[in-house]
């Protein structure tokens, strides 16, 4: 058995697994913290630092507005803003700005007269020059102190970043008699100032950070380590089974879809459901407390019995195990070993009690390739297991009665017959001992404009859940006694066998109905055969037996089908009119090999014959098998060994050849 190795229950481990493998919560929030901490930082000293620079610039520009409204008031004339100076007087000023103003990190003065011209710099290059700001000395003129950071040129050529402070100064006692002093103040300075002042800031804020984070990483590491705990808990809890420990159904999906997801060509995906049988029972006796007891013993012997696929609980007394990259035979055989582990009884507070389990299995991808179809047809099957006492039992079309594909055949079904979907074919059934033609049996087959040719298993099972097989079935009879009357008006002697269903003999005027075919189509009611099942006895056997007394008194002869292997008794051979019995092919494919089922047979045989019924053996594929039944005294051979069900045009060749000196029957 090809089985992936897997833990019981890998779901949780994964969950654990994946925590782990994430970064750990304390580290992740102490690198955030830190970042978070250092950009905080930064950001207050950012701010701190422009405070720091604009009051250094502020107590700068009041400098150059002191030092313009005090010295240089007193030191410049009113004609020094009239026009440019030269000379002696420019001279003079230089001296005077030397002494008492370029220091301290002063670079420059200028007087910016009328007109915006500069009358006065000391940087001689600029006298006679425009000024290049005049609406900030438009601002200065009427009261104002204007200042900002620019780059300043030296005597030498370095460009040096430089305070420009823009202060008025009044010459006279008219509006335009005031004029522009600007004083270029060394910027670095001020910067080094402001950087003093921000080091005492950065290094406090600094030491409250560090403590900060330190007092933070402790108590985190411990809500962190409860946290982790906690949510591992609690996803361990979302995926399993609080009494058995087994994943739950949650975790099924999940893991389910995973394997399906993996398969490869040529591997399956199985899912077994089981559910206990009789576990009520415990529940009612012994109370709840017991059957915990023993859900939880089924759920160690499932775990032990799988050999490493996936178990789980569902709910209630329902279980469910994947198993991944199986065959279908490993999976039936995982089933029954399933059961068997279940099965053995349980000492259960000192009672031993025992329980079965019904066992539905389904199989991608030919029952499903998704979690949902795949699970729910696992169901069917199981619950098809638990009504035939199939114990394990493999999903099939026959038992889902709510396949949604069901419902629109059946549909397209009720207008098969107005569309001429149906056809008729025939199986030969020949004399065992002579080997001539008999009769045939009536077999239906649907020509589907979309699937093709569908076999009676597709479709039938279906319509012998509604009215439609009274439907179906009368098509047949009619088209069969039609076809047979025509060859038996063409000189061929043939009778012929139609399949009915229960519904059938329930209904009052069935008798009616067949007596009208036979009528309608000129043919011997003793060459009808009406072919029902031993199941058909066990809804209101008297109604029935009234039907196959009225069918027999108009000549009818009624077989028999599948004896052996549903509800056999004899009594149903000693009273009910019947004129054949069919052996199952059940019992024909083990001849002669079996001496079982060759004891069977021959008891059968010998019993129908003492009953005064003739034998028809169906499913007879080899020579070996008909050589065995003539021998036990089988009067009908049917089967593949003879020929298939083929349709009425190719049975006419094959009775032309026959009649030719030809084979006269399709070999198989």
């Amino acid at each position: 058995m090809r089985i992936r190795p897997r833990r019981p229950h890998a779901g949780g481990a994964r969950d654990v697994e994946r925590i782990e493998r994430q970064p750990r919560l304390v580290l992740r929030f102490a690198v955030v913290t830190a970042l978070g901490l250092a950009l905080a930082g930064a950001v207050i000293l950012a701010v701190v630092r422009e405070i720091d620079q604009r009051g250094a610039a502020h107590d700068a520009t009041e400098r150059s507005h002191f030092v313009a409204q005090t010295f240089l008031r007193s030191a410049i004339r009113p004609s020094d803003a009239a026009a440019p100076v030269r000379g002696a007087r420019r001279a003079q000023l230089d001296r005077l700005m030397r002494r008492h103003v370029l220091i301290d990190g002063v670079l420059r003065v200028s007087l910016v007269g009328a007109r915006d011209r500069i009358t006065y710099s000391s940087d001689h290059r600029l006298i006679g020059t425009i000024a290049t700001n005049r609406a900030a000395l438009a601002s200065v003129r009427r009261g104002a102190i204007v200042s900002g950071i620019a780059n300043v040129p030296t005597p030498g050529g370095r460009a040096v970043k430089a305070l420009v402070s823009s202060v008025p100064v009044s010459l006279g006692k008219g509006k335009s008699d005031v004029a522009v002093v600007t004083i270029d103040q060394d910027y670095a300075p001020i910067a080094a100032e402001a950087r003093k002042s921000l080091l005492p800031v950065a290094g406090t804020l600094e030491l409250a950070f560090v403590l900060l984070f330190v007092l933070l990483v402790p108590v985190l590491s411990r809500t962190s380590r409860r946290l982790r705990t906690y949510v591992e808990r609690i996803r361990y809890q979302a995926r399993h089974d609080a009494l058995t420990g087994l994943s739950n159904r949650e975790a099924l999906n999940e893991n389910l879809g995973a394997a399906l997801r993996e398969v490869r060509a040529g591997e399956h995906v199985a899912v077994l459901l089981v559910d206990l049988d009789r576990f009520k029972e415990v529940n009612d006796s012994l109370g709840h407390d017991a059957g915990d007891e023993l859900l939880r013993e089924v759920s160690t012997r499932l775990v032990e019995a799988a050999g490493g696929a996936q178990v789980s609980r569902l709910g209630g007394d329902e279980f469910a195990v994947v198993l991944s990259r199986t065959t279908p035979q490993d999976a039936v055989a995982l089933g029954h070993a399933l059961r068997r582990s279940i099965e053995e009884p349980a000492a259960i507070r000192g009672i031993p009690v025992a329980v079965d389990a019904s066992i539905g299995v389904a199989l991608a991808p030919e029952d499903g390739t998704d979690v949902g179809q795949l699970v729910r047809r696992a169901d069917v099957a199981m619950y098809a297991a638990k009504e035939t006492r199939a114990s394990v039992l493999r999903y099939s079309v026959e038992n889902d009665r709510n396949d949604a594909s069901k419902l629109v055949l059946m549909t397209e079904l009720r207008v098969a017959v107005e569309r001429g979907e149906l056809e008729v074919h025939y199986q030969p059934v020949v004399e065992a001992t002579s080997g001539r033609l008999e009769k045939v049996e009536a077999l239906v087959r649907w020509q589907h404009p979309e699937q093709g040719m569908l076999q009676p298993g597709a479709f039938i099972p279906l319509a012998e859940h509604t009215r439609l097989i009274v439907d179906l079935n009368r098509f047949v009879m009619r088209e069969a006694i039609r076809q047979c009357g025509v060859w038996r008006r063409a000189g061929v002697d043939l009778g012929v066998t139609v399949n009915i269903s229960v519904l059938d003999l329930l209904e009052p005027p069935f008798a009616g109905v067949v007596q009208a075919m036979l009528q309608d189509a000129d043919f011997p009611p003793g060459a009808l055969t009406l072919e029902i099942t031993e199941g058909a006895f066990v809804k209101e056997p008297e109604r029935v037996r009234r039907t196959l007394e009225l069918l027999r008194a108009l000549g009818v002869q009624v077989a028999l089908d599948d004896f052996g292997t549903g509800y056999s008794s004899l009594s149903y051979l000693k009273d009910l009119p019947v004129d054949l019995l069919k052996i199952d092919r059940s019992f024909v494919s083990e001849l002669p090999e079996s001496e079982a089922s060759m004891a069977i047979v021959a008891a059968a045989i010998e019993l129908s014959h003492r009953l005064g019924l003739r034998v028809v053996a169906e499913g007879v594929e080899t020579e070996g098998q008909y050589e065995c039944l003539e021998a036990l005294g089988c009067d009908l051979i049917q089967g593949y060994v003879v020929s298939r069900p083929v349709t009425a045009s190719a049975l006419a060749s094959m009775m032309d050849a026959a009649a030719r000196g030809g084979p006269a029957t399709q070999a198989a």
